[in-house]
């Protein structure tokens, strides 16, 4: 899963009011989204980024449900 967090980290750069406390480079895939520093807003802005870079269209109802880095990549994965 390392080439999706290259590609989450580069999607992180474009996304206006979301900064992490650790790299998504240096974080376990387990570890949570509120200890990255991603509360719910984040989760939000962190999925339009996601879509945007993939020009996809989304119910962002699906990032309520994430809760870890690998919840994350494993949705990257799925596009």
């Amino acid at each position: 899963m390392n080439d999706l967090k290259i590609k989450l980290n580069e999607i992180i750069k474009t996304v206006d009011d979301l900064y992490l406390n650790t790299s998504v480079l240096d974080a376990s895939e387990d570890m949570e989204l509120k200890n990255l520093g991603i509360d719910s807003l984040g989760r939000i802005n962190l999925f339009y980024g996601i879509i945007d870079y993939f020009e996809i269209e989304r119910d962002e109802s699906v990032a309520s449900n994430w809760k870890t880095l690998k919840d994350v990549l494993l949705f990257i994965e799925s596009l």
